[in-house]
């Protein structure tokens, strides 16, 4: 076999896994219609995006991202003030036996998340393809009134963890899946990309 014929054959594999696992691309609109948070190799190759759209008195939030292990799985994003775990308001989605719903916790500065209520978000839609799983829901920007859901009118850090669910609970996402912004973000205004960092495996974070 030449080397033309070679180099379509692996195009054609690397098609039939790219769509069978659901790979992330960079979307296009991100810091043009849309603000975004994400963490990528390439514009084709990223381990998760959040993207978001001002939508008056509500935040419309699309969070993608690769599953952890093969049952089920959450992913969130959360609001700090000073980009550390702790204290965070935190709003995400989860999967468990192939049904999504939306959920608000609190995180602690050690131990699981507070689950709170879902006051102020609203579930649009989601999906899973292949490991990929991807949730857009809506947020009131406003700080919650029977919880502890921080003012979206005001900028934060921006938090991204994901884990799996163990016996209904969120599991710990260990040192390699949690990101944080080195900027604060806002709905309101237009962002620039952030830069990613990861925690040192050494000094691991609590769960989200």
């Amino acid at each position: 076999m030449d080397n033309s014929k070679a180099a379509v054959c692996l195009a054609i594999v690397y098609a039939c896994i790219v769509q069978l696992i659901g790979a992330i691309s960079l979307d296009s609109e991100c810091n043009i219609s849309k603000g975004c948070f994400y963490e990528c190799t390439s514009s084709s190759d990223c381990a998760f995006l959040v993207s978001w759209i001002d939508s008056g008195d509500s935040v419309n939030y699309t969070l993608i991202s690769a599953k952890v292990g093969r049952g089920n799985f959450w992913m969130a994003i959360g609001f700090s003030d000073d980009h550390t775990m702790g204290n965070d308001s935190v709003t995400g989605c989860k999967n468990e036996n192939g049904v999504t719903t939306v959920f608000n916790a609190k995180n602690r500065i050690k131990g699981a998340p507070d689950i709170l209520n879902n006051e102020g978000i609203e579930l649009i839609d989601s999906s899973v393809v292949g490991t990929t799983f991807s949730c857009t829901f809506s947020r009131l920007k406003a700080a919650g009134i029977t919880i502890d859901r921080f003012d979206l009118n005001q900028p934060w850090y921006l938090l991204f963890a994901k884990g799996d669910i163990r016996k209904s609970a969120l599991g710990f996402h260990g040192p390699y899946n949690m990101f944080y912004s080195e900027v604060k973000f806002a709905p309101a205004f237009k962002p620039t990309p952030a830069e990613i960092t990861t925690p040192v495996p050494t000094q691991p974070s609590e769960v989200t």
